[in-house]
């Protein structure tokens, strides 16, 4: 990423999530842009009905995570993974017109069609930018997601780890799907505690 041009430091960067707030810090440890990073809690959802939405992990509502946002001179938003887009769509559109001018966006990987999407909005730099639909020719798999359950989040119900969709594991581990399984479920006994 660092390769593909250098940056003024940002006024402020948006780390979202965890994994966006991880992201800005190790790019600014390596390039210096990012000197004031902004944690924003925001993820996608299961609906319940097959489809997603995206939703604050905070208490209050995003509006008040952007509080101050418009006042700044650039502004970076920045997360680990562009796979459907959803998550970085709604805080860019969720920004004010003049500070969405003035906002460029980050991502280690994506889905090419996905960082399009994105690229309507604000330019954006991925490191990595997978050619191929969503799903059908590109999966990204966090090895964390595999065993623990922070992978899956679902309205209303707890959130659960990949290896607890086995069809995923099967299209993703098509020769070696019973194996990964097993070995999901015996790490998953070791890290997490078992459920009530």
């Amino acid at each position: 990423m660092v390769a593909q041009g250098d940056h003024a430091p940002f006024t402020l960067a948006l780390g979202i999530g965890a994994a966006g707030q991880r992201v800005a810090e190790a790019l600014h440890a390596r390039a210096g842009w990012f000197p004031r990073i902004r944690r924003i809690g925001l993820t996608r959802e299961e609906d319940g009905r097959g489809g997603y939405r995206v939703i604050s992990t905070e208490a209050g509502v995003l509006a008040a995570q952007l509080a101050g946002v418009a006042d700044c001179a650039s502004l970076a938003v920045v997360d680990d993974t562009v796979f459907s887009g959803a998550t970085m769509r709604a805080l860019v559109e969720a920004l004010p017109g003049a500070a969405r001018r003035r906002t460029r966006a980050f991502c280690l990987r994506g889905v090419a069609e996905s960082i399009a999407t994105v690229a309507a909005l604000c330019p954006i730099t991925a490191g990595v930018a997978a050619p191929g639909r969503r799903l059908d020719d590109v999966s990204f798999i966090n090895a964390s997601g595999l065993v623990r359950r922070v992978a899956i989040r679902r309205a209303g119900l707890p959130p659960l780890a990949f290896f607890e969709r086995p069809e995923w594991i099967r299209a993703w581990f098509p020769t070696a799907h019973a194996e990964v399984l097993t070995l999901c479920n015996r790490l998953n006994a070791l890290i997490e505690p078992p459920r009530p």
